[in-house]
């Protein structure tokens, strides 16, 4: 209890949805959540940069460089790994490349067709797209285990990234896998209309 980050589940606001949904219009209320210590609780409502949906093939569909039928394929497959020290351990190491994807072109054109492979992949596999790509089930096969080491190891150590990651679960276990992948869809696609019309 003497944990500044100490939580349980009776701390939440009911009602309150994951902050990182409250741009969407289908959900109405951020999120807020209390750390519980043993002298006071703070409120603090968390900032950007969060756990998402996506990450990689996120960036690259906001970039216009995949397209939102594979990305829906990709996420629908993926929501198999969803609340797994895999889809921890992918957040946290995919998170710093698509920062440099958005900071360079350069980034983008080489981190592309691997995580182009990755999506039409998973898509492949759930239907959506008929023709596998080797280069993504490649990286799968890889992928998974060392995804799955890091966030194991990331909730063993009670990291941060653990520990939100923990939040996140919480926040978002009333949704269905459904419900998430048209969230995320949504974001994206208002991230990328951000984008161009910034760029107008």
């Amino acid at each position: 209890a003497d944990d500044p980050r100490f939580i349980s589940q009776d701390s939440i606001h009911p009602g309150c949805v994951g902050s990182q949904f409250a741009d969407t219009p289908h959900v109405a209320d951020p999120f807020c959540f209390v750390y519980a210590t043993s002298r006071q609780s703070r409120i603090k409502k968390p900032t950007g940069g969060g756990p998402g949906p996506c990450t990689l093939c996120g960036e690259l569909f906001r970039q216009n460089m995949l397209s939102e039928h594979i990305l829906r394929g990709d996420l629908a497959h993926s929501a198999q790994y969803r609340g797994t020290p895999v889809q921890l351990g992918y957040w946290f190491l995919a998170k710093p490349v698509a920062t440099l994807m958005q900071q360079s072109a350069l980034a983008t054109q080489i981190a592309a067709p691997f995580i182009r492979g990755w999506a039409e992949h998973m898509a492949h596999l759930e239907g959506a797209l008929e023709k596998d790509n080797p280069l993504g089930d490649f990286l799968q096969r890889i992928g998974v285990p060392i995804t799955h080491a890091v966030g194991t190891l990331l909730l063993a150590l009670d990291t941060d990234a653990g520990f939100h990651f923990k939040l996140w679960k919480i926040r978002t276990q009333h949704l269905s896998n459904e419900d998430l992948l048209e969230i995320a869809i949504a974001k994206e696609k208002g991230a990328r209309q951000h984008r161009q019309a910034k760029a107008l």
